[in-house]
């Protein structure tokens, strides 16, 4: 069985989502730390070269994604 908790690259204000911020690296290398696998995405507006970043982060972390999820918050 493997382990996952909800992350978001933004700061938010609601949950469930258990680690939030836009300290990215610091984050996953809690969630690693703690021992998860893996975790559920949570996206705003990212570019392609941040998008980039985040994948070589996870993989440095051997961390997989089960869920990505799109969030559009107005503004």
């Amino acid at each position: 069985m493997k382990f996952g908790i909800s992350f978001s690259t933004f700061p938010i204000k609601f949950g469930p989502i258990v680690f939030s911020g836009e300290n990215i690296k610091e984050n996953l290398k809690i969630i690693k730390e703690l021992g998860y696998d893996g975790i559920d995405l949570f996206l705003h507006q990212m570019r392609e070269e941040e998008l980039e970043n985040l994948r070589t982060t996870l993989n440095d972390f051997k961390l997989e994604v089960s869920l990505v999820a799109s969030i559009f918050l107005a503004e």
